[in-house]
């Protein structure tokens, strides 16, 4: 009795083994990209004349159609009947068609080979060695509407569609899907702005903080990195050299030494209070009239303008300007001017005609003592104004008013 069980068992195990035998796992790796992700299906065509009777594999029916996808890299594997070993299929005219469709897309590119899958092991990349020039043309790759044509083949692994009309692409290198371009340079992954509305920035300044980016006309190129953006509006004080109180004439904004001095005067004393600071012509000694303003935190510098009038109608008036700041801890009443800084302005061709020179820089940031834009306490600058000795107007010349114009950054 366990004899005939041994005998049984033999023959199903033999029968299992023929069984698993009549398979081959036939592989392939496809070259082009764009089957990537795709499906594959095999279907087993009957060519044999003789036998249209259904086939069989180790005496009993196998799969006739097979699916299996592609992977990322473009390889599939299947497990087909060996062709050698299927019957009837003499003398071996029968075969598996093999599909391989790319994904995406509601008519996707497909290659068919037919494949004499045999052996356990069966490799039909060289079947589909074609299927490069299956991808070319005439499909979508990717879904939506309306359809897109894919013209060409991948040159290389990475490459990507790339849109080149509504409905047209072709196979483009890929940059991480962005290019910089315009206003920005740089990478995919790193850009940079270069300029504002094709305006380019200005190179090489590294902003500090309270500084924004200004469109100033002056600059080159634009736009650049400024104090504060907007700069805040000049102060522009207009100082009186003199008043004339009751016919009585002193010395008002402008102040003087107790030696040389420009001698107070009514410009006329029934009809207006304004008063002058005479200045010679051809003075032995410089006269001087001084002033003393405050400057402002974030201060960027100070210009001045003088007004005057003469009774002279022909030549010109020079006016010189020393300046200087008062540092911590100096001396007051000591200051160390400035070399002059001059102005030569001709007469009015009218007795009396009012004059205003043009502007005269008379102190700037960092420079005899006087502080740095970045300063954020106020302090003190001071000035003087006398008359040169070698100008060519004839008799005084009658300072009128000093007009101070004061810029900050913020």
């Amino acid at each position: 009795m366990k004899t005939i069980k041994y005998l049984l068992a033999a023959a199903l195990f033999s029968a299992s083994a023929l069984a698993q035998s009549g398979y081959s796992t036939t592989t392939a790796s496809l070259a082009s990209v764009c089957y990537n992700n795709g499906s594959v299906q095999a279907s087993w065509i009957n060519t044999n004349p003789t036998s249209p009777t259904l086939p069989n594999l180790n005496g009993a029916p196998f799969a006739q159609s097979v699916p299996s996808a592609i992977d990322s890299s473009g390889n599939f594997t299947l497990r087909l009947a060996d062709v050698n070993v299927v019957v009837p299929n003499s003398p071996n005219l029968s075969y598996w068609k093999i599909t391989a469709c790319a994904k995406g897309g509601s008519q996707p590119a497909c290659y068919s080979a037919n494949v004499p899958a045999t052996g356990s092991t069966f490799n039909a990349s060289s079947y589909f060695s074609g299927a490069t020039s299956a991808c070319t043309g005439g499909s979508t790759y990717f879904p939506g509407t309306p359809t897109v044509t894919v013209t060409g083949a991948p040159s290389g692994a990475g490459q990507v569609p790339t849109s080149t009309g509504t409905a047209t692409a072709t196979w483009q290198a890929s940059s991480g899907g962005f290019t910089a371009g315009g206003d920005l340079s740089g990478s995919s992954t790193s850009q940079q702005v270069k300029g504002i509305n094709g305006v380019p920035l200005c190179t090489g300044y590294t902003p500090t903080n309270g500084l924004v980016v200004e469109y100033v006309t002056t600059s080159s190129p634009n736009p650049c990195y400024q104090p504060g953006g907007l700069a805040p509006p000049l102060q522009i004080t207009s100082y009186p050299a003199a008043v004339s109180d009751g016919g009585t004439a002193f010395a008002a904004a402008l102040t003087r030494y107790t030696d040389n001095q420009p001698q107070a005067g009514s410009v006329n004393a029934g009809t207006s209070a304004r008063g002058y600071l005479a200045f010679n012509a051809a003075a032995s000694l410089p006269q001087y009239a001084e002033q003393t303003v405050e400057l402002p935190p974030f201060w960027t510098g100070t210009t001045l303008y003088l007004d005057f009038y003469s009774a002279a109608t022909t030549g010109n008036v020079t006016w010189e300007v020393e300046s200087a700041c008062v540092a911590a801890n100096q001396v007051v009443g000591s200051p160390t001017w400035s070399s002059p800084v001059t102005v030569t302005t001709s007469v009015s061709g009218t007795t009396g005609g009012a004059v205003t020179t043009a502007a005269i820089t008379i102190a700037s940031n960092g420079v005899n003592g006087c502080p740095s834009s970045s300063a954020t306490l106020p302090s003190a600058m001071s000035y003087r104004v006398f008359r040169s000795a070698s100008d060519t107007a004839a008799g005084n010349a009658n300072l009128t008013a000093a007009v101070v114009v004061i810029g900050r950054s913020q």
